[in-house]
């Protein structure tokens, strides 16, 4: 009985120092990682646009405050199984004037702009979704908080 006891104790004590214990991080893709702040809005290209060039490289989003390390979020885009998924590179801050239009302006006073780049082009005639992501966590529709918005290529 002792022994059960024993090893029930430090059962419970590495599923704390793992699940419970500060510092501890969310697996990629999954939890903390894949929540955008709040309000957070995909600008460019904007929330179900239709028509938008396959030759798109870079995508834009907006929040309402600054970023506190915009360098280590990202986005994950996500397209037909025929294309799979990219994540993009770090944010970076831009003005909005440096925005393609036409694209979305958020609801809320000074919002902060930031950019992030695609590896490789779009596919034409395709329907995408884009998600918030901790750089490198490939946060997708399994994890539906994460969900800035969608678009459609020409």
């Amino acid at each position: 009985m002792k022994n059960v006891s024993l090893a029930l104790l430090l059962l419970t004590g590495v599923l704390a120092g793992c699940y419970g214990a500060p510092g501890y991080s969310t697996p990629p893709g999954y939890g903390t990682n894949c929540i955008p702040p709040a309000n957070a809005a995909l600008v460019y290209p904007s929330n179900n646009a239709t028509g938008v060039l396959d030759n798109t490289m870079t995508v834009y989003i907006a929040v309402p405050s600054p970023l506190s390390s915009p360098g280590s979020q990202d986005t994950n885009v996500v397209g037909p199984p025929s294309y799979g998924s990219q994540l993009t590179g770090g944010f970076k801050a831009v003005s909005y004037g440096s925005i393609p239009t036409p694209n979305a302006v958020p609801g809320y006073a000074n919002p902060q702009y930031y950019a992030t780049t695609l590896g490789q082009t779009l596919t034409a005639a395709t329907a995408f979704a884009v998600h918030w992501n901790d750089l490198n966590s490939a946060c997708n529709s399994s994890t539906g908080a994460s969900l800035l918005g969608s678009f459609t290529t020409q």
